[in-house]
């Protein structure tokens, strides 16, 4: 660094044909960086290496009618002493903390694939607690409520989220062999729309409303919120899921309504496709609605693998 230093100097010199003031203030300059950098090792690395710029812009004002805007919310510091993301929240008369959580585990999908069974029997373990949502298993949280499904007036927030997470249990402390104190209870959730349904990207502020496909998806979110969250996927025969989802969400009653939507969809899709690419039409609104046999990602992959001959076949 400081034979840089001198070989600056002897620029800068040369540059302006004598050691003017320039020059002996430019070399003071380098100095001093050297100095600070040699002094300061942690901080090497960040003057040397240009910072990140974050990749989302975020409006200076919030607008009203969009959901919250959850890639510009600053991350939250997890308490060590718990397994389970945890926080404490100051009251604002600072007369008393209370304890924040937000999931461990997700099961994100897919629908008819027994993800109910699984989270109750997850939950039958004595360090793992239900929630306080539908079936104390689902939110409806990241692909339903924050965008006003439940009520179009009222966009839920982090702050709702987590009160499906306001369980008592989570504070019971144990006491390791050093004497401080842990944590080692931990809750989740089980939401399978999450993994399906993302008809709604369109209210998210990063994407651009008259795009025809997003940008930024629900798992954009859930990895700024919950970088370590664990994942559970849940897969089953598709054509066996597609048809127990058409049936239990009352689209059809019979084998052969289930014929006759799937070969529809086909030609919706087909139709799509002339104008457009498979993504667009995967995250086309209008044709997410209109789908007879109802809309999920892997259902239009289904019916683009197997015909509707085969599709009744195998039912």
């Amino acid at each position: 660094m400081s034979k840089l230093c001198v070989k600056w100097k002897r620029v800068f010199c040369h540059q302006f044909g004598k050691c003017n003031s320039t020059a002996i203030v430019c070399a003071a300059l380098c100095v001093l960086v050297v100095f600070h950098v040699s002094l300061y090792p942690p901080h090497r690395n960040n003057f040397f290496r240009p910072r990140q710029v974050h990749k989302y812009l975020c409006d200076v004002q919030q607008k009203r009618h969009l959901p919250e805007n959850i890639l510009c919310k600053e991350k939250r510091r997890f308490l060590p002493n718990f397994k389970n993301p945890c926080w404490y929240e100051f009251s604002k008369n600072s007369t008393y903390n209370r304890l924040r959580c937000l999931p461990y585990f997700h099961i994100f999908g897919v629908c008819k694939s027994g993800t109910t069974d699984l989270f109750h029997r997850l939950t039958q373990h004595p360090q793992i607690v239900r929630n306080r949502g539908v079936m104390d298993k689902e939110t409806w949280f990241w692909s339903w409520h924050r965008y006003g499904t439940a009520n179009p007036k009222r966009f839920r927030t982090l702050e709702n989220f987590a009160d499906f997470f306001q369980i008592p249990k989570l504070s019971d402390f144990k006491i390791s062999p050093n004497g401080s104190r842990y944590s080692d209870i931990i809750t989740g959730h089980g939401d399978p729309m999450d993994f399906w349904d993302h008809s709604l990207w369109w209210l998210i502020p990063q994407n651009d409303q008259n795009a025809s496909e997003p940008t930024v998806l629900t798992p954009h979110l859930i990895q700024h919120v919950l970088p370590d969250i664990k994942l559970i996927l849940m897969l089953r025969d598709p054509v066996e899921r597609l048809y127990s989802h058409y049936y239990h969400s009352g689209y059809g009653t019979t084998r052969e309504d289930f014929d006759v939507d799937v070969a529809a969809s086909i030609r919706y899709l087909d139709q799509c496709l002339t104008r457009a690419s498979l993504r667009s039409c995967v995250y086309n609104r209008t044709l997410c609605k209109n789908l007879p046999v109802g809309f999920s990602l892997d259902s239009t992959g289904i019916m683009y693998l197997c015909n509707s001959v085969t599709l009744k076949s195998q039912v």
